[in-house]
């Protein structure tokens, strides 16, 4: 079984030139093997904690055949100084008849603004 790829490892914030976010980008790849498809998006704090972000889908399908897809992530200017990481989730149901789900994570640093 392979796992998704997430690329770059370190992230460059870039300001975004409406208002006042910034956007970062993730490239992200689908390589497991065992049916895998349903993937999300975290942005976290030094601890783990969420940071509030925006983008087009939160959760996504991301299938084995496609080619990387790149996710754009925008955090608000008053947030990016605490954003550490950006993580893909890829989410897989732990048993057909339950609404348990096993996880992983893959995550890029994010540079300091």
């Amino acid at each position: 079984m392979h796992a998704h790829e997430q690329g770059p490892s370190v992230i460059e914030p870039r300001a975004f030139s409406y208002g006042d976010f910034y956007e970062l980008q993730v490239q992200v790849r689908n390589r497991r093997t065992d049916g895998v498809r349903f993937f999300g998006i975290e942005v976290l704090d030094g601890i783990g904690g969420n940071i509030p972000f925006a983008t087009i889908e939160r959760t996504f399908i991301l299938e084995p055949s496609e080619n990387r897809r790149t996710i754009n992530v925008y955090v608000r200017k008053e947030d990016i100084g605490s954003v550490k990481r950006v993580c893909t989730v890829s989410k897989m149901r732990k048993h057909v008849d339950s609404g348990r789900f096993f996880r992983t994570r893959i995550c890029s640093k994010v540079a300091k603004q």
